[in-house]
């Protein structure tokens, strides 16, 4: 045996138990501490959400005084003042947007910011239409002041959601607050355990087996010993520590070893289920290459020949016809990137609607009103056309005649709107309330399930600098307005 591997061992072993004492106590008052200021910090930041609504609706009702001095006097730096006002305002709603205290109403939230947004647009068409001083300004004037009524009536719910929020969440301190005091008594009554353990460890591992150990040493000295009195024999729990560690390696290094046997078989596999993957995607896109020059190949044939024989029937309604829906199919089949440009897009809307003119003559007209020199900017293909399908499906499905879908498009100096309405038979406000909140989709019959790719097409291409907002009363049908930043 050797005595200064034996002390050594013993002072270790003294050492990690005090250790893990003082351990636990720096844990406890840690904990303790933490825990408190988090709940401090959690009163802070829910009593916040007062400060950041009434900040709102503060700046609302200044930025409202603000473009109604701009339109009265003209004055820029009223306007500039506004601009600044209304960002501070969209910040505000922002954080209770991003509050995790509101996330079960979010969607009351979004309402918040919709209606933000709208005042905006109205704000910005009042503005260019008092510029130009068109007749419409008195309507659109009017408009947003009623808009600005209508978000500020709307201050005592959301004060309510607000409160119930806080409530909410001061409830769940008081619980956090419990369970942070029943936590602490646990971990101090365990603390007072471990040191209870600690001294009967300390007595039972070290000290015990020392005095044994010393007996021992002793009747070594008179040549008369057994060391299977001594409980803990350093040198035996080396020689078993060295036995253990040993064995852990071997058996160690044979797991890695049928590890990596292991992971190299699966390699092998899923490079082989790869490598079939690749002969089948190679075969399909073979197929679908084949398909794609075969098909629009055939179908401009046929379209030909019918042009043909119309000429020769001299039937200039059927040639024209023929001429636009080859100028549709033309537009379809080429967008294979699924981008275009603004032109292009509102040249194939001229020719679907000239067809669908044809199509429901008598029970629904088609109308495209253009801005002059819109800016021709990169956009998204076929973001039109599933509008007006929409329109027709729902909105005119049970119109007799007189049905109409108007596509209005027009430009600011940072966006371009594109306004498609019907006079269909409208939606009640509780399915479009439940339309906005659902990204435009209901789970009943998948119905308007084009605003929905719609939406997700413009976020993926436009980030969040594109925007969707619907309008619609019962019986007095629809309206989708598409915001498409010009840079």
């Amino acid at each position: 045996m050797r005595k200064n591997g034996g002390k050594k061992k013993f002072k270790n072993q003294i050492f990690i138990y005090s250790f893990f004492i003082i351990v636990l106590i720096i844990l406890t008052i840690t904990f303790f501490t933490l825990s408190n200021r988090s709940l401090m910090q959690e009163y802070h930041l829910s009593y916040k959400l007062y400060d950041y609504l009434g900040d709102f609706y503060e700046d609302q009702s200044k930025a409202n005084d603000c473009i109604r001095n701009y339109l009265y006097t003209g004055n820029k730096e009223e306007y500039e003042k506004y601009e600044k006002i209304y960002r501070h305002a969209k910040e505000s709603v922002k954080q209770l947007k991003h509050n995790d205290r509101l996330v079960k109403e979010a969607w009351r939230i979004d309402l918040l910011e919709n209606m933000l947004e709208s005042y905006q647009e109205q704000a910005e068409r009042v503005v260019l239409l008092g510029n130009v001083k068109d007749s419409a300004y008195g309507k659109a004037y009017d408009k947003l002041l009623e808009i600005n009524d209508t978000i500020l009536k709307t201050s005592d719910d959301y004060y309510q959601i607000i409160t119930k929020a806080i409530n909410e969440t001061l409830e769940n301190i008081d619980m956090m607050k419990n369970r942070v005091q029943l936590f602490t008594i646990a971990i101090v009554a365990i603390s007072i355990g471990g040191v209870i353990l600690y001294a009967w460890i300390i007595r039972r591992s070290i000290l015990h087996p020392i005095d044994e150990l010393v007996d021992n040493m002793k009747e070594i000295k008179e040549g008369s010993f057994d060391f299977k009195r001594v409980k803990v024999n350093n040198e035996e729990l080396e020689v078993l520590c060295v036995a253990l560690q040993d064995l852990y390696f071997n058996i160690h290094q044979n797991m890695e070893h049928e590890k990596e046997k292991s992971e190299l078989k699966n390699a092998l596999l899923l490079k082989e289920n790869e490598n079939l993957k690749k002969d089948e995607l190679l075969a399909t896109s073979e197929l679908k290459m084949l398909q794609s020059q075969i098909n629009p190949h055939f179908l401009f044939n046929a379209m030909n020949m019918i042009y043909q024989e119309a000429i020769l029937e001299a039937s200039p309604v059927t040639i024209e016809m023929i001429e636009k829906m080859t100028e549709c199919m033309r537009y379809t089949l080429s967008q294979n990137s699924r981008t275009s440009t603004l032109h292009m897009e509102l040249s194939f809307v001229e020719n679907y609607i000239y067809i669908q003119n044809k199509r429901f003559e008598g029970r629904i007209h088609f109308e495209l009103v253009m801005e002059d020199e819109l800016p021709n900017i990169g956009i998204p293909s076929m973001i039109i056309e599933p509008l007006i399908d929409n329109a027709v499906k729902h909105g005119l499905a049970n119109t007799e005649a007189d049905g109409l879908v108007a596509i209005h498009v027009s430009k600011s100096k940072e966006f371009i709107y594109i306004n498609v309405s019907d006079n269909g038979c409208g939606m009640p406000s509780e399915e479009l309330e439940a339309l906005v909140m659902n990204d435009f989709t209901q789970n009943s019959q998948q119905k308007n399930i084009g605003l929905n790719n719609l939406k997700r097409r413009l976020s993926m291409y436009y980030s969040n600098r594109a925007s969707i907002t619907v309008n619609s009363v019962e019986d007095c049908g629809f309206e989708v307005l598409i915001s498409i930043p010009i840079q």
